[in-house]
């Protein structure tokens, strides 16, 4: 039930910022946060996900278990479905089996997949940290194209919209230091 009730906290919308305008718009204190420390929240996940993915041992097992599907198909196209006598409706036996060299194509989607979503998750972080340098400079909201969204304010938690805007940047300096420090995800298909 905790969770149903929470699901609203975990928005990641980083794209929009429809109650910061309209806040704004209303003449009403803009110091609450809480789009900033989603907009936080986010990108402190997506870094997440990019050092998970550098461990050593979590590389490993993905690389095994790619492997072990590659090696499954190989099996397939080499030792069973040659072997099967398989008939069509009229009895008549049908065509030998051609491999199609699945193993090999199966390794080949991999390490393109990889490297194709290591490369977005890194153009994302970096335009993104851009926009932190900025905030952390003083440019103000309105002027990063609509990057922060506030939940409507009927269905609003107290997840960190009253932070400050000091405790806002102190927590921007930490995300753009962890960033910094990042380490570069290898892809293990390589």
């Amino acid at each position: 039930m905790n969770n149903k009730q929470n699901y609203q906290t975990m928005q990641f919308n980083l794209q929009e910022n429809k109650w910061w305008d309209n806040k704004a718009k209303e003449g009403k204190d803009s110091t609450e946060n809480e789009g900033k420390c989603q907009a936080i929240g986010k990108f402190r996940d997506v870094l997440g996900v990019y050092q998970y993915h550098q461990d050593k041992y979590i590389a490993d097992i993905m690389k095994k278990q790619v492997l072990r599907v590659g090696k499954a198909l190989k099996t397939m196209e080499e030792d069973v479905l040659p072997k099967q006598n398989i008939k069509d409706s009229n009895s008549k036996p049908r065509p030998k089996y051609v491999s199609l060299g699945l193993a090999d194509k199966w390794k080949k989607f991999m390490k393109d997949e990889t490297e194709a979503r290591i490369k977005k998750i890194e153009e994302w972080m970096k335009k993104w940290a851009e926009v932190f340098e900025d905030i952390e400079s003083g440019k103000g909201v309105g002027t990063l194209g609509n990057m922060f969204q506030k939940r409507d304010s009927d269905k609003y938690t107290n997840l960190c919209g009253t932070a400050d805007d000091d405790e806002v940047i102190d927590r921007i300096k930490l995300l753009l230091k962890a960033y910094k420090d990042r380490g570069e995800w290898k892809n293990p298909f390589d």
